[in-house]
């Protein structure tokens, strides 16, 4: 996912660009790519009602999700095509730091977010108490054989 402060024009022509881009690079390189989609979602007002949560918004800097995904047939191809998501949303993000609608330390959506994404993108400044929540709470970290993201 992509963290975007404000979609103006030039960043969802940038948008359509990757997206076109990364299509034509699964084609040319023979995968099974069957779609690739990008979700603009302005949550508009969304972090004006902050309440303390894991979740670290702030109506100072409404940071909304910008959702890229593939669909594809063969599923020897999962790791070709996680990667080439990871390339997809850092060009956009790039784009977006360029135009000062995003930075690379802000905070991503956690149910769009890859996998592998660093916990510090997901929980930013609330890591060390998840922590310690979960020392107190979980000792023996029984919770994390559910998978998820893991502190």
């Amino acid at each position: 996912m992509v963290p975007i402060v404000r979609y103006t024009l030039p960043i969802i022509d940038e948008i359509q660009r990757q997206i076109n881009i990364t299509y034509q690079q699964a084609v040319r390189d023979n995968r099974s790519v069957i779609a690739v989609l990008l979700g603009v979602e302005p949550f508009l007002g969304a972090f004006d009602f902050e309440t303390p949560s894991a979740y670290p918004h702030s109506a100072n800097r409404q940071v909304t999700p910008c959702n890229p995904w593939v669909t594809f047939s063969d599923n020897a191809d999962a790791d070709y095509f996680h990667d080439l998501l990871w390339n997809m949303s850092n060009a956009i993000q790039a784009f977006a730091v360029s135009q000062g609608e995003s930075r690379w330390d802000d905070i991503h959506y956690p149910n769009y977010a890859l996998g592998d994404t660093p916990i510090n993108l997901l929980y930013g400044s609330n890591v060390p108490r998840l922590q310690q929540i979960q020392r107190d709470v979980d000792p023996n970290r029984v919770m994390e054989l559910t998978g998820g993201f893991k502190f």
